[in-house]
């Protein structure tokens, strides 16, 4: 139903009051009992007001207690035996204070013990009224109500009105008591009551009026006494308008017919013009024979009545809502257009039908139900329920009257619809909040069943959430529920033909049921995944774009996405983002605190804290606590008038007062023998407002110490830089610094000297004017690189004034001025006797290297020249003790092998050395070589060896190096020969192994044989050196010096670590193999041929 504005309401609620307040006067006059009076007065005013309780109080004579005359909602045998106290504090107490109508509410006037009405129920809101006059009042009249309402002021007015009527009633009773009524008291009784009352003789003049009734009739008393009841100034109107004949007058029904009249509405003009609506009640006054002699007429003016009705029936066609009116037999007698819209569509007529003829399927349906109730109770009702006929849900609206029923009604199928959806969206809503309220789970197990939840919502296969580069044009799925085989966690595509490149594009969803080309989707990406119905929406943290929450189907959704549902997909894409920019700040928050915890305990040399409004310290942290051996739970808690005293206590508070207030404040103080700098600064919420503050305090003790220190060197400085300008041009050598331009921008006497100009002459000249063009160009280079690299090194000629050109070497390196300007400083020599130096050495290596030369060819040649004779030696003494073998003795025998044995020997030397001469001249290329394959093609060598002695031989991982494959065999072939030589008595265990060590291999053989006495450690390298004699180990003294030369040209070296008796270890230091150097090496390059090889 459309609902009344609040004027008509209080205008309804206003007509209401006067007529209970006439149709009780009316009671009064006709009953001479008081009693009767008081108990209706308590029920009218009870339903007039819709409160729960009124209570009729009559003071005692003390005047400290009131008898219970009347009421409703007390208990039975409580009127005329209750009393309750007149006192302030007493419910009963606080009308006779005030001179009006007066409110209270519940905790006052209910004393402990106090009798009221309702027992059971506690009265919260309660009008009063005195009833009589203030100075000697009868009694009081009060209302309760168990709700908290509020009483207006026509509702005080009302209580008022019944007050003065009871009044009248109070002194008409006590005047029958004292003396037989009179005219005069009658007269009196009228005069008061707040009802226009008139008489009207049989004649039909008017004998009486009040001045009520006056009032309503706009003429003084006398004008209407001057008139009879039919006279024609009155025009009587009825509510068509049409004038009413004198016989249907009120007035003449009573008079002449001698009946009642009861509620008769008459519309009458007033002197002014206006015109006044008349509810008149009439009865006729008899003689004791039944002779009619006079009528007495209730009047009351019932205008704003009868214009609130017209403008409620003009309305009826105005407001939204349907209405039809019913009277008492259930006929239909109003119907507005808006109710013919909906329950008459075909204009078949509906006025004069009963409601249940022309519309039988309502009988024994919820409309009947309701209706019958409602008239049967005269309580309004209000219910919603389906029309089968229609198809249609209504809200009904009843309201009964005492002359049938107005109903209101709505289509609210479309309402109906929307609460089903609602009901939906409520539970959906709930499940979504139970699944992303739950702690316990993770954030993917949640993200889950939030799609899970989502297709089932909307109804669609499948949902995923998405990660967006769409710098990278790519598009990974993170998680995904249903759907199709291509949107699976994991997959990942192009962006620019997936539909999530569409759905980033807008800051709204997605969303459509079919016809996805129509929707900016483009043909490659409907070719690709085929969706014909889609609802998405990009997800953003922190404002950046995370990626998108998308549902999809294959096939086309029948129904469009609605409010709700869309409204589903935002807030589940708002909670991602939430969540995911919560996961930020909660790892940026844990890092903070972390970071802030680190920081205030370990605040090197002094102290972080915070204070509140009371200066009082409330965290506090710092290295210099411990030092000072004071704990934090001491200085937590106390406030700075606690903490410090005197001018310290005072400076701590201004300007900790001045932070709370929101300054910045440094300020200085001594305190325990140290100096401190202090810096207090506001601490601000959200709201930009102070809530706390901040100081962070340094023992600047030793820094104050450093401050006049500093002064004190800075002097020195000064000092130091006038002797080092003086050191600079004391110096040969040129000293300069350029600008990124090449200005000279300082240099020292030397330059002057020798090119010859004055300071004035090189300030104006830019740096290559002392060069010539071609070592200008290299100059110029030359500062590039210095300025790109941070050093360079350039040789050119300076020019100087008179022409001279002197040869000079420059050396810079770029740093910072003291502007921290980028510039160039450096050297410069000059190179005159250093070029005549490097002349004269390059010949001496010219003559070297021809000596060299020829020193090979004469060992190479010494060396064949004297193999050869030894061969001779040899094979003649072997051709002698094969002759004569039969002719020599022992001796003989004896002289021969050692002749043989030496010349053996000799021929073996010859070979060593002529292979150490050739270690740096015949040597192959370098190139990558694999030691593992060098040592295994060495243990093939050595096998007979191995086999002879049993030799243990544990080999661990080796690397690659950069060297000569062949002498790198020679070099681990003669170690592992030496490590089998001298293993001593028992079995050779030999191991090979090696280390990283920067750019370098370090591969190592080590032994557990004789060992090497500390001392002799340099003799075993020197050439034909050796530690034992021939008869006791083999060799030719130049095996290890082979070895140590070997080392020496691949840029290495090598070491020796022994102890006699435990074994030796021989460390040798090889290049790795260049980064650069991507060939591996083969078995094939260590295959160098290593004849003639020599043992120590």
């Amino acid at each position: 139903m459309a609902a009344a504005d609040s004027s008509a309401d209080s205008l309804r609620s206003r007509l209401r009051h006067r007529e209970a307040v006439a149709d009780l006067g009316r009671r009064a006059l006709e009953s001479p009992d008081l009693d009767g009076t008081l108990a209706d007065t308590a029920a009218v005013v009870a339903e007039t007001l819709e409160i729960d309780a009124c209570s009729v109080l009559e003071l005692r004579p003390d005047g400290d207690t009131a008898v219970l005359r009347a009421g409703v909602g007390w208990e039975r045998g409580a009127v005329g035996s209750t009393a309750v106290s007149t006192a302030p504090e007493s419910w009963a107490g606080p009308p006779l204070e005030e001179p009006k109508s007066v409110v209270t509410a519940a905790g006052r006037g209910d004393a402990e013990a106090e009798p009221t009405p309702l027992a059971d129920a506690e009265c919260v809101r309660r009008l009063g009224v005195t009833i009589g006059d203030a100075t000697e009042p009868w009694g009081v009249l009060v209302g309760h109500s168990v709700a908290a309402r509020e009483f207006g002021d026509h509702e005080a007015d009302f209580l008022a009105d019944i007050a003065a009527l009871l009044e009248s009633a109070i002194e008409n009773e006590r005047d029958h008591r004292e003396d037989p009524p009179t005219d005069a008291v009658a007269d009196g009784i009228l005069e008061t009551s707040p009802t226009g009352i008139t008489v009207v003789g049989a004649d039909g003049n008017v004998e009486f009026a009040n001045e009520r009734a006056a009032e309503i009739l706009g003429r003084t008393r006398a004008e209407i006494t001057a008139l009879s009841d039919d006279d024609p100034c009155w025009d009587p109107r009825d509510e068509s308008g049409t004038r009413i004949p004198p016989a249907e007058l009120p007035f003449e029904r009573v008079l002449e017919r001698g009946e009642d009249v009861l509620d008769l509405e008459v519309n009458v003009r007033r002197p002014d013009g206006g015109r006044v609506w008349l509810s008149v009640n009439g009865s006729p006054r008899r003689t004791a024979d039944g002779e009619v002699t006079s009528a007495v007429f209730a009047v009351e003016d019932v205008t704003d009545r009868k214009r609130l009705e017209t403008e409620s029936e003009a309305a009826f066609d105005r407001i939204t809502d349907a209405f039809f009116g019913l009277d008492m037999d259930w006929t239909m007698t109003y119907v507005n257009e808006r109710a013919r819209e909906l329950i008459d569509p075909d204009d078949e007529g509906l006025l004069g039908e009963t409601l249940w003829e022309a519309f039988p399927e309502a009988v024994d349906s919820a409309f009947e139900t309701e209706y019958r109730r409602a008239m049967e109770t005269q309580e309004p009702t209000q219910f919603e329920a389906y029309f089968p006929p229609l198809e249609t849900w209504f809200e009904v609206h009843a309201y009964p009257t005492e002359t049938g029923l107005s109903v209101y009604f709505r289509d609210v199928s479309g309402r109906k619809a929307t609460e089903r959806e609602l009901a939906e969206t409520n539970r959906t809503l709930q499940r979504l909040y139970a699944i992303t309220a739950d702690g316990e789970r993770t954030f993917n197990e949640r993200v889950d069943d939030l799609l899970a939840l989502g297709r089932e919502r909307l109804g669609l296969e499948g949902g995923f959430l998405a990660r967006i580069d769409k710098a990278n044009d790519r598009f990974e799925v993170t998680h995904a529920s249903g759907g199709t085989d291509g949107l699976r966690a994991g997959t990942v595509s192009s962006l620019s033909t997936a539909y999530c490149g569409r759905t980033i594009e807008s800051d709204d969803l997605l969303a459509f049921t079919d016809s996805p080309l129509e929707h900016g989707i483009d043909e490659d990406a409907y070719d690709e995944w085929g969706l014909d119905s889609y609802l998405g929406g990009r997800i953003l943290v922190d404002g950046d774009l995370y990626g998108t929450l998308c549902f999809e189907d294959e096939s086309a959704r029948s129904r469009p996405f609605t409010p709700a549902e869309r409204s589903f997909v935002e807030l589940a894409t708002q909670w991602i983002s939430n969540e995911l920019e919560r996961q930020a700040y909660q790892r940026d928050l844990a890092e903070s605190e972390h970071r802030y915890r680190t920081l205030v305990e370990h605040f090197p040399n002094g102290i972080v804290a915070l204070f509140d409004e009371d200066l009082e310290y409330t965290l506090a942290g710092g290295e210099i606590l411990a030092e000072m051996d004071i704990s934090v739970s001491e200085f937590v808690g106390q406030t700075v008038q606690e903490r410090y005293e005197g001018e310290t206590r005072e400076t701590f508070e201004t300007n900790f007062r001045a932070a709370l207030e929101g300054e910045h404040r440094s300020f200085e103080f001594s305190l325990h023998g140290r100096e401190w700098s202090a810096h207090a600064v506001p601490i601000e919420d959200e709201g930009d407002e102070v809530f706390a503050g901040m100081v962070m305090v340094q023992d600047v003790t030793e820094a104050k110490a450093k401050q006049r220190q500093l002064r004190e060197r800075e002097s020195r400085l000064e000092r130091f830089k006038q002797y080092t300008d003086d050191v600079l041009d004391a110096i040969d050598d040129v000293f300069y610094v350029l600008d990124e331009t090449g200005d000279l921008t300082r240099w020292n006497e030397t330059l002057t000297e020798v090119t010859g100009y004055t300071d004035e002459e090189i300030a104006s000249m830019h740096s290559l004017e002392f060069f010539g063009d071609e070592d200008a160009t290299d100059i110029t280079a030359a500062i590039g690189e210095a300025f790109e690299t941070g050093h360079t090194r350039v040789e050119a000629t300076i020019q100087t004034k008179d022409g001279t050109e002197v040869p000079y070497e420059f050396v810079a390196s770029a740093l910072e001025n003291l502007d921290g300007e980028p510039v160039v400083t450096g050297i410069g020599r000059d190179v005159t006797a250093q070029r005549e130096y490097e002349r004269t050495l390059e010949g001496v290596v010219d003559d070297l290297e021809e000596s060299n030369r020829r020193l090979e060819q004469f060992a190479y040649a010494a060396s064949h020249d004297l193999q050869e004779p030894l061969r001779m030696v040899s094979s003649y003494l072997t051709l002698v003790e094969r002759r004569y073998a039969d002719e020599l003795d022992a001796d003989g025998e004896e002289f021969i092998e050692y002749a043989v044995d030496g010349a053996t020997r000799m021929q073996e030397m010859i070979d060593g050395l002529l292979q150490y001469s050739r270690v740096d001249t015949q040597g192959d290329s370098f190139r990558p070589v694999d030691i593992d394959a060098v040592v295994a093609d060495v243990l093939a060598d050595l096998e007979v060896r191995i086999d002879e002695t049993d030799a243990e031989i544990d080999i661990g991982s080796l690397p690659r190096v950069h060297g000569d494959p062949g002498q790198l065999r020679q070099l681990f072939q003669n170690l592992l020969d030496n490590a089998i030589t001298y293993s001593g008595d028992g079995t050779p265990r030999i191991s090979v192994f090696a280390e990283k060590d920067g750019a370098r291999w370090m591969v190592s053989v080590r032994d557990r044989g004789i060992g090497i006495d500390p001392d002799d450690t340099d003799r075993i390298f020197r050439v034909f050196d050796r530690l034992h004699s021939h008869e006791t180990y083999a060799g030719t003294g130049i095996g290890l010096a082979l070895c140590q030369r070997i080392v020496e040209r691949h840029d290495g070296e090598i070491t020796v670590q022994s102890v006699p008796g435990e074994g030796t270890t021989f460390a040798v230091a090889l290049p790795a193999v260049p980064d650069t150097d991507a060939e591996a090496a083969t078995p094939l390059e260590t295959d160098a041929d290593t004849d003639g090889r020599t043992d120590e």
